[in-house]
């Protein structure tokens, strides 16, 4: 087999007939500004990325914080304090499992109720530095409710969120402020999240008169027009830093390094200035070769590909003969599509499927239901739909945890699925603890009675649910309604959602047809 490589060589050496004539100095210098001008663009959209990076990293603790702060035991204590609560839960080792280096609860007077801290840090001497005043307000509607901060030589994650109920909603009854220092790595894990090279300095940035200033860009972080300079082996640019109190602490500095100029100053010196003589002797004869042994083939490959888009046929193979490159390419290309085709339908199959319960998600529901209603009008065959929660889900939650409550959701799944044995019924998960079923050639008695046995299934599991005040085990309530020839999709899971919610606010754990509502609760 001969190779690409070799056929050209031959052919260049029985062509080469004169010296070499390098190229011009003007092309050196025209790539040189080319580069340079490639390089700051990238460096640029590369220090936006770095910084989307930090501010991921701020998120995981926000995250965890707001967790934390959304606690329906924790709102409580902090309006009736109570020594129980803070041995159980507001200790060293609880703020060491969650990554917290101290916390401060304060009541809704801003007075200290209890503090936790480790690593020596003292809480207090932060909340009366200049982070006081922006730590101890809860951060408004949309604001963030964590920010970099630098104390003693430290760089710190610092968070303040107001403490609610578990729902996340109604009154602020008292503050959570923690601090966790970055940890000792920061910079290397970054490096292995994005690649690129950067340190994080408390220090001034340095006075760079022949530095460049690059467009503003605007991250989570703050905004700001980095300084760009270039050195033979660097471009590095410098982004001021602002703390939480929007004070500039420090800068970033992201070192780029040039291979790209590196790589194009060696190829260009190793020119020789009759490299366009060569290659006008030698063009005529290359012409006709890599028409023959290239191009042609070349174009098949590219005709042929461009079918298999245009088409989307991931499935078919690319042919091209001969054995060189080229057709190694076309094999390794068929490999390529094979394995796009795989990851495609492993991909539409994600795309309607809940990850936790394995039912159909809300994506599909809507498809289904909306094609349901279209066969409904097209042929006037009974068609229903079902919406149904679980009892006091939330209650569930706060005591059992959050992976108890993932097993009694993926429960609730198992028994949908168990009563869904016709082709036409399709239960799905579309929210938290939020299900439906549409349910094709199904009368309204007939979509009662299907009810009532999944009912009855969870039921036979005896599900625990110790907090709950409609029974002691898992619950569900369900509202059904039957399609009209006026009804949207839209316009039926309303109905369906009011008839849920009738049932939830009269006592729960019982189904509520759309039909049996008084006529202003239906249709308000």
């Amino acid at each position: 087999m001969f190779s690409i490589r070799f056929k050209l060589v031959v052919a260049l050496m029985a062509l080469m007939l004169v010296p070499l004539i390098g190229a011009q100095s003007w092309v050196t210098w025209r790539l040189h500004r080319s580069h340079v001008e490639v390089e700051l663009a990238a460096v640029e959209r590369d220090l936006q990325r770095l910084l989307v990076a930090i501010d991921t990293e701020l998120k995981h603790h926000e995250k965890l914080v707001n967790d934390w702060a959304n606690w329906t035991e924790f709102a409580e204590y902090v309006q009736n304090p109570h020594t129980p609560f803070a041995d159980s839960n507001l200790h060293q080792d609880a703020i060491a499992a969650a990554g917290f280096s101290w916390l401060v609860v304060l009541d809704g007077q801003r007075r200290p109720l209890h503090t936790v801290s480790q690593n020596g840090i003292d809480p207090s001497a932060v909340l009366a530095s200049r982070y006081g005043a922006r730590l101890l307000q809860p951060p408004a509607p949309g604001e963030r409710s964590c920010g970099l901060g630098h104390w003693n030589g430290t760089w710190m994650a610092l968070c303040s969120q107001g403490i609610r109920d578990s729902s996340g909603q109604g009154p602020v009854h008292g503050l959570l402020v923690v601090g966790e220092p970055l940890r000792a790595d920061f910079n290397e894990h970054l490096f292995k999240l994005t690649g690129l090279r950067f340190n994080l300095s408390a220090d001034p940035a340095p006075d760079l008169p022949d530095s460049l200033t690059g467009d503003l860009i605007t991250s989570a972080l703050g905004q700001a027009r980095p300084r760009l300079q270039s050195t033979p082996d660097l471009v590095q640019a410098w982004w001021p830093v602002r703390d939480l109190a929007s004070q500039t602490v420090g800068h970033l500095r992201l070192d780029w390094p040039r291979q790209a100029f590196q790589q194009a100053s060696d190829d260009l010196a190793s020119l020789q200035w009759q490299l366009f003589g060569v290659f006008l002797l030698i063009t005529a004869g290359l012409l006709v070769m890599l028409d023959r042994v290239v191009v042609r083939r070349l174009v098949r490959f590219s005709q042929e590909l461009r079918t298999i888009h245009r088409d989307e046929a991931w499935h078919a193979n690319l042919t091209v003969d001969g054995r060189d490159e080229i057709t190694q390419l076309a094999h390794d290309t068929n490999n390529l599509l094979g394995l796009i085709q795989s990851q495609l339908e492993h991909l539409e199959l994600q795309a309607e499927s809940d990850a936790l319960t394995g039912l159909p998600n809300r994506r599909s529901f809507d498809n289904t239901l909306h094609r349901a209603l279209a066969t409904f009008k097209r042929h006037h065959r009974p068609l229903c739909l079902v919406v149904l929660d679980v009892d006091h889900f939330k209650l569930y939650n706060d005591h059992y945890g959050h992976a108890q409550g993932d097993e009694a959701l993926k429960a609730l799944g198992r028994c949908l699925l168990a009563q869904a044995r016709r082709p036409g019924d399709l239960p799905a998960r579309i929210g938290g603890e939020e299900f439906a079923v549409v349910l094709e050639d199904t009368p309204l008695q007939g979509a009662q009675h299907w009810m009532a046995a999944v009912q009855q299934r969870l039921a036979s599991l005896a599900i625990t649910h110790e907090v709950s005040p409609v029974a002691p085990d898992l619950t569900l309530s369900a509202g059904i309604v039957a399609a009209t020839p006026d009804d949207t999709a839209e316009s039926l899971y309303r109905r369906a959602d009011k008839a849920l919610y009738h049932a939830k606010t009269t006592g729960r754990n019982r189904i509520v047809l759309a039909e049996d509502l008084p006529a202003d609760r239906a249709t308000d």
